[in-house]
């Protein structure tokens, strides 16, 4: 019987194939840039400027398969989307949120 996490992990590489577009990551300080395949989308916010009602808003966001990564990427790591609907933006990693489950969401500020 397989474990969960092997089930998981089969779901991120079927789904960073068939949805993901191509990032080049650049790890800080100099590692070497390397491409994968990740989802590329804008995730909601709300945002309590202190009033009564919160502010929506949101912000992009790449969903990675960690074990697809040889180093995980981490705050302050720098990369370009190669295609999909922001090819040649360019990013800073906010953070890393891992998930438990062998994937993370990446908040992104783009550069």
């Amino acid at each position: 019987m397989k474990s969960w996490r092997n089930l998981t992990e089969g779901l991120y590489a079927t789904s960073m194939a068939a949805f993901g577009d191509l990032v080049e990551f650049r790890p800080k300080p100099a590692g070497a840039a390397i491409q994968r395949r990740v989802i590329v989308d804008n995730q909601n916010l709300a945002v309590d400027l202190g009033g009564e009602v919160p502010v929506a808003s949101s912000e992009p966001v790449l969903s990675i398969q960690l074990s697809a990564f040889p180093v995980k990427p981490k705050q302050g790591d720098e990369g370009t989307i190669l295609e999909g609907l922001y090819t040649g933006r360019s990013f800073r990693i906010i953070e890393r949120q891992e998930d438990g489950q062998g994937g993370a969401k990446l908040p992104l500020h783009w550069i």
